[in-house]
């Protein structure tokens, strides 16, 4: 195998990778990549086993030929490589060449291509095209509620439901749930599986794609019984679908949150960051105390200290005091584009309800905590 490349192009591509090769993995193989060489091309493959990914790029092929190297060694060296062409040739021993010139060069081990898992691409989905924009945006507003509990499977991901050409989607780790909907799917007649979830890091592989095209260009999206296959140009994802049920998020979200509060976001976001230095650093804790126009948030750790700080609101009403995990609340601010956001609320022992001011496509739930 010997192949010639731009080392931006290589670089490229070996970016995208990166986000699924595993750092420390339980099977080593999920450290390395499939580099196969054909002609005119080269094919960048890697898998951790829930995510998959096929990159492809134009490089000047002088033998064809595959091997298995680890990816994030074989990154380093072309991300630290000077601008230029960079070359890389199999030898028989074992191992890989990687030079620049005639003044750099880099002896990288490699594995036998026997041992690397196939990925493969379902060739019967049909696909749904998607805005770019609008997948990105409803994973940036969902994504950050998702579970790192391996006991409950399904909350470990983001349900997808479609009602015509309107796509929600859903996740909770059982202290607090978004959810956010948008008009995404290109033609009426396209059909996404009921309950279909996906997992966190593919959700996050998603975003990262959709975020590189431009906002009017759309992601062929294909459904099978076990995975979603994501197709944009030269790349193509393969997402395994995470099995079991979805808990019924609907019961979750408060009816009766009947007092309503106005903030501006950069302003509470700001004022959360300061409080929450002296908060307890397991639980976040962070009071709140809102009257007529002021709301006060406050916070104290035993044997450190407290802090309080004040804003003004619209408000008007009966005093309220709650309180809240401060980093929930700054995950949801900082996942909104709004510039104000309403608190919706009916006691200290009911769940918050989180939306934009001016928007009913997004909102969020969190669970309170007694102080």
């Amino acid at each position: 195998m010997e192949f010639h490349s731009e080392r931006d192009v290589l670089l490229t591509s070996l970016k995208k990778i990166q986000g699924i090769v595993e750092k420390n993995p339980v099977i080593p193989i999920a450290s390395n990549l499939l580099l196969q060489a054909k002609k005119g091309e080269i094919v960048l493959s890697a898998t951790n086993f829930e995510v998959g990914i096929i990159v492809k790029s134009s490089v000047s092929v002088s033998a064809e030929g595959e091997i298995i190297v680890d990816a994030q060694k074989f990154f380093e060296i072309i991300r630290e490589m000077p601008d230029g062409a960079v070359s890389v040739v199999k030898k028989d021993s074992g191992w890989i060449a990687i030079s620049h010139g005639n003044s750099i060069l880099f002896n990288l081990a490699v594995l036998s291509e026997e041992h690397y898992p196939p990925i493969v691409t379902d060739t019967k989905v049909e696909c749904v095209e998607i805005e770019a924009k609008h997948v990105a945006e409803l994973i940036q507003r969902t994504v950050y509620a998702c579970s790192d509990d391996r006991t409950r499977d399904a909350l470990r991901g983001i349900l997808i439901e479609k009602h015509d050409a309107l796509v929600r989607m859903v996740a909770t780790d059982g202290h607090r749930l978004a959810c956010a909907e948008r008009t995404v799917v290109k033609g009426e007649n396209s059909e996404i599986p009921a309950g279909v979830i996906i997992p966190k890091k593919g959700a996050k592989e998603i975003r990262r794609l959709a975020q590189e095209l431009d906002e009017k260009e759309g992601l062929e999206v294909g459904f099978g019984e076990k995975n979603i296959t994501i197709k944009k140009g030269e790349e193509t994802l393969i997402v395994r679908l995470i099995e079991g049920e979805f808990p019924d998020y609907k019961r979750v979200i408060p009816e009766g949150a009947t007092k309503k509060i106005i903030l501006k976001t950069k302003d509470i976001i700001e004022s959360l960051k300061r409080v929450t230095l002296v908060a307890e650093e397991e639980t976040r804790a962070v009071k709140f105390f809102v009257h007529d126009g002021l709301l006060v948030i406050s916070s104290k750790r035993i044997g450190t200290g407290d802090a309080r700080e004040e804003r003004p609101v619209e408000y008007r009403g009966e005093d309220i005091e709650f309180g809240l995990n401060s980093r929930y609340l700054l995950d949801v601010l900082t996942a909104f584009d709004g510039e104000e956001i309403s608190l919706g609320v009916q006691d200290n022992k009911t769940p918050v309800l989180i939306k934009e001011k001016d928007s009913e496509a997004t909102l969020a739930v969190i669970m309170p905590m007694i102080l």
